[in-house]
């Protein structure tokens, strides 16, 4: 059984090409006519399922509905999928494995190929056609018996993107571009206290293919050129390596070919939503705080958008207080202006200006409630 999932990464324009063979929905013609077959142009040497597109489907067509895993061709079919580089990392790492359907979305996502080694029971068959409530059950079965070792995978990722991309609250640590971190992870000192817990990575390298065949190709046709103007039209061209793609035989070197390659763009920043908890790269500013993954219970709406209105309401509760504590200090002054002979009103705004500074950072740092310090607030200025 062949592997079919290549990842090509492009880093001038931040992009990573995965190309993958598609798991998707289908329809099995359930007749044996032979003008039905040809009214569909159904090959039945190239198509013995007699599977159809769902788009060719009517209410008449007599059909099984079914996920089918294979071509309807003698030859591979195969999407491509165009993100930012990272993302099927960041896919992967978001993924609850308490519930089935969400590993089973990223299988639809990216096809079930990249979790062929994986299935070493046998579950998932690639030259397959499953009706939908039988890929269900199959997929469960799978699910149930690899989700212990996704979850340690998961955590192994995890913990390396929080060390290499997040800041550590060390100042000689941040001193170091997330690559420079990963590097580091792999080299022990006397004072041994970042390496404990980073995994080493170079055990997920082995089973990577790598297509170089673009780097010979070349719009130069070499054979009309003697040696001499060879070497001075080569000598004005600016060769690079060109990108190539990496066939990945198992989901650990797919993770891991990501992870290097992220390095590679030295993203500053890798942040956990405040939201959600999931994993993500901030697109403007490296202090984002929210995803804009939708809402489990909401699609519409988007983490980034129940951040807005958290901070909204947030502003408005400390303009509140705001508005609240300046009139308060602008009726005890007052009070000092228009009663100069009264000590007691001068002592009272006095010990104020000390003290709401103090009660408003039990306030910031919830030790006190809203309520508390806004009764305490009207309790100083009567």
């Amino acid at each position: 059984m062949n592997n079919h999932f290549n990842i090509y990464f492009d880093l001038k324009s931040n992009q990573e090409i995965i190309k993958y063979r598609k798991l998707t929905k289908a329809y099995i013609l359930d007749s044996q006519d032979q003008e039905l077959l040809m009214e569909y142009g159904i090959d039945e040497d190239k198509n013995p399922f007699h599977i159809i597109d769902f788009k060719s489907v009517t209410e008449n067509t007599p059909v099984y509905e079914a996920v089918f895993f294979n071509t309807l061709h003698d030859v591979d079919y195969f999407e491509i999928k165009v993100q930012p580089i990272g993302t099927y990392l960041i896919d992967f790492l978001n993924i609850n494995l308490n519930d089935g359907n969400d590993l089973k979305k990223f299988a639809f996502k990216y096809g079930l190929d990249i979790f062929l080694k994986l299935d070493s029971l046998n579950l998932l068959n690639s030259y397959l056609i499953y009706t939908v409530s039988d890929f269900d059950k199959i997929f469960t079965k799978f699910f149930n018996y690899v989700k212990d070792d996704l979850y340690k995978l998961q955590q192994e990722f995890k913990e390396s993107i929080l060390f290499c991309f997040n800041d550590s609250g060390d100042k000689k640590l941040n001193k170091l571009n997330p690559k420079q971190k990963y590097f580091l992870s792999f080299h022990g000192c006397n004072d041994n206290i970042y390496f404990t817990k980073t995994p080493k990575f170079q055990k997920y390298a082995k089973g990577i293919s790598i297509d170089y065949d673009s780097f010979f190709d070349t719009d130069i046709n070499l054979t009309n050129f003697t040696t001499e103007e060879l070497i001075n039209t080569i000598s004005s061209k600016d060769f690079n390596f060109a990108p190539c793609f990496y066939s990945c035989l198992r989901l650990e070197n797919s993770l891991f070919i990501s992870f290097i390659n992220l390095l590679e763009l030295e993203i500053l920043h890798m942040k956990t939503c405040a939201n959600c908890g999931k994993l993500f790269i901030p697109t403007s500013k490296s202090n984002e705080k929210y995803c804009n993954n939708p809402l489990v219970d909401d699609s519409s709406r988007t983490c980034k958008v129940v951040g807005a209105d958290k901070k909204y309401k947030a502003k408005v509760k400390d303009n509140e207080i705001i508005t609240l504590i300046r009139s308060t200090s602008s009726t005890l002054s007052m009070r000092v202006k228009r009663n100069p002979d009264i000590k007691e009103h001068k002592i009272k705004y006095d010990k104020w200006k000390i003290s709401y500074p103090v009660q408003m950072k039990k306030y910031q740092d919830r030790k006190i409630t809203k309520d508390e310090f806004i009764n305490w607030i009207n309790d100083v200025r009567r």
